[in-house]
């Protein structure tokens, strides 16, 4: 079952680390990044000493499977739909929101005109009260003051966390 849904920035550095493990020169390092690769195809079959002996074939693709496996998820495709589409599933397109290419311009939207700083299809969104309550979920809450309006940067994490897995247990409704 997966857990809180963890971000997509965090788990592609995550990737990147684990990927760097397998290479490194250190065998102490790179056997225990290769035992973690050995949960997913097409090396769960194979022993430690396989893997190490081909870890050429281990791929940026490979270690975001990883990732994805050890936050609960089947697959980094489940893991990215998941991130994606929580604060933006479908249907909500009828609502207008102001969309932006970095979370930096997303933020200074925000600071002049307000709102709910969200995530959704690979890009930030700035949200009304409106579009918080089609989701189900109360704009008056404190923990989104906490969080400072923004789900990407979160001032309070634990807040933010709570806030999703409130919005996880709406959306399976």
């Amino acid at each position: 079952m997966p857990r809180s849904i963890p971000s997509l920035d965090d788990c592609k550095r995550d990737a990147d680390f684990l990927l760097k493990d397998v290479y490194s020169d250190d065998r102490e390092v790179s056997l225990r990044a290769i035992e973690r690769f050995r949960r997913i195809a097409p090396f769960k079959d194979k022993s430690e000493v396989e893997v190490h002996r081909d870890r050429g074939e281990i791929q940026h693709k490979h270690a975001l499977a990883v990732i994805a496996r050890e936050h609960g998820y089947v697959a980094w495709k489940n893991l990215k739909d998941a991130t994606d589409v929580l604060w933006c599933p479908p249907g909500t397109s009828a609502f207008w929101h102001n969309w932006c290419k970095t979370h930096e311009e997303a933020r200074a939207y925000q600071k002049e005109k307000g709102g709910y700083l969200l995530t959704g299809h690979g890009k930030w969104f700035i949200a009304e009260r409106g579009y918080i309550e089609a989701l189900g979920m109360d704009p008056d809450d404190p923990r989104w003051e906490a969080i400072g309006f923004d789900v990407y940067e979160p001032r309070d994490q634990k807040s933010c966390d709570e806030l999703i897995m409130l919005r996880n247990a709406r959306s399976t409704r």
